[in-house]
């Protein structure tokens, strides 16, 4: 029975890296028409960049490429969709403006919003809406000078297919082996149950598995929040913001929507409550005082959408009240790592490790930078699931 329960986490993992699949984005605009000879071929994206991200055209013949402003483009626009001309000079040829590269000119320049609007007149505008960026509407006509079809590749901030897909592929990992691992300790916390000898031991098997099942909510409230804000455009909440510079310094300014961000600190504060209440009931055989403090932190926690003048005040309790549960349980673990040698010590190192890292790392994700250069986000994406996946692992091996 033993064996079959070790094996249980390391099957699941298998199964969980074989179900999951790449997304399909590879980049802000990724096209590639194939032109008639003579004919023109248009297309309009929204640019938000504020750093430089590369613009790309490919093509083995004789290319001409404008863009156009929406009142340059508007009066060529026939009602039936398709384009004239321009009047005005190609901003590029390929012949003429690319290196050729066996075969293949290739044109390419480095885009910001600044750049587009200083080199190329765009007007920079904002859009309604809180979370709206500075922005350029840029259309790009493109017509065929050559002989015969000819397909063009045209992108702007492409991305690196083998990152895009690690990153989705260790994201969506470390919400299943998550899971895995919530029901499989109170899988083991109700075995235990049963046996009056081993009380204890269920009690920590359940602090554990209601610790990383608020975690692993926190993680699962976030991308939901992330689907419908971003992917959907379906507001789940109202749009207001939290008051204060706590919350801008939690989230880093990017989900400080009053209602989300609440019910994330909420369930940060909760994921700290079972492991404290293991420190202090169970190891320590202490009146949970830390434990106690946990929750009425969460329970004051909503006061945030009423009392908006004591956000920073209410938002302070809360995050002291995490930091010392924190350290109660880093120092209780640290003291029996020191205290004991060979398994038990390897156990309280793995355990220690294993819990602080996943849930500290899923919860302040937004307030985690890697900084600006191309490709950051999918890299911290990467390094930060697999260091929780790492953890998950650990605490498993520790408590098997």
């Amino acid at each position: 029975m033993h064996n079959k329960k070790a094996l249980f986490l390391p099957i699941s993992m298998v199964v969980a890296i074989c179900i999951l699949s790449s997304t399909n984005v590879s980049a802000i605009v990724e096209t590639k028409p194939e032109i008639r000879e003579n004919d023109i071929f248009w297309d309009y994206f929204s640019f938000t960049e504020q750093q430089p991200v590369p613009f790309t055209i490919k093509s083995v013949g004789n290319v001409s490429i404008w863009l156009l402003t929406p009142s340059e483009f508007t009066p060529l626009l026939y009602d039936n969709g398709t384009c004239q001309v321009p009047s005005i000079p190609a901003d590029f040829n390929t012949i003429t403006d690319g290196s050729l590269v066996n075969g293949v000119y290739i044109i390419q320049q480095q885009w910001t919003v600044n750049f587009l609007n200083t080199t190329y007149g765009f007007p920079i505008y904002t859009p309604p809406g809180d979370n709206a960026k500075p922005s350029v509407a840029v259309y790009l006509v493109v017509q065929n000078h050559g002989a015969g079809n000819q397909r063009v590749l045209i992108q702007v901030k492409p991305e690196l297919e083998f990152l895009t897909h690690l990153s989705s592929s260790t994201k969506w990992l470390m919400i299943f082996l998550n899971a895995v691992l919530v029901i499989w300790l109170f899988w083991n916390g109700h075995a235990c149950a049963r046996s009056e000898t081993q009380k204890n031991k269920a009690r920590m098997y359940i602090g554990f598995g209601a610790g990383f099942g608020f975690g692993m909510a926190a993680r699962i409230l976030g991308e939901t929040i992330h689907y419908y804000d971003r992917d959907v455009g379906l507001y789940l909440f109202p749009q207001d913001r939290l008051q204060g510079s706590i919350a801008s310094i939690i989230f880093n300014s990017q989900a400080t929507t009053a209602i989300p961000a609440m019910l994330l600190v909420m369930l940060l504060a909760l994921a700290f409550v079972g492991f404290s209440y293991i420190v202090e009931k169970i190891v320590k055989n202490r009146k949970p005082v830390f434990t106690f403090n946990l929750i009425v932190a969460a329970a004051v926690t909503p006061l945030v959408l009423f009392l908006g003048d004591y956000t920073d005040i209410i938002l302070g309790y809360v995050m002291i009240s995490i930091v010392l549960a924190l350290v109660n349980v880093l120092l209780v673990y640290i003291a029996v790592a020191r205290s004991t040698s060979g398994d038990l010590r390897k156990q309280a190192i793995y355990t220690m490790v294993g819990v602080l890292i996943p849930v500290i790392l899923q919860a302040f994700d937004a307030a985690i930078s890697f900084g600006s250069f191309l490709y950051a986000p999918e890299v911290k994406a990467i390094v930060l699931n697999s260091i929780v996946v790492l953890g998950l692992v650990l605490f498993y091996k520790s408590n098997k």
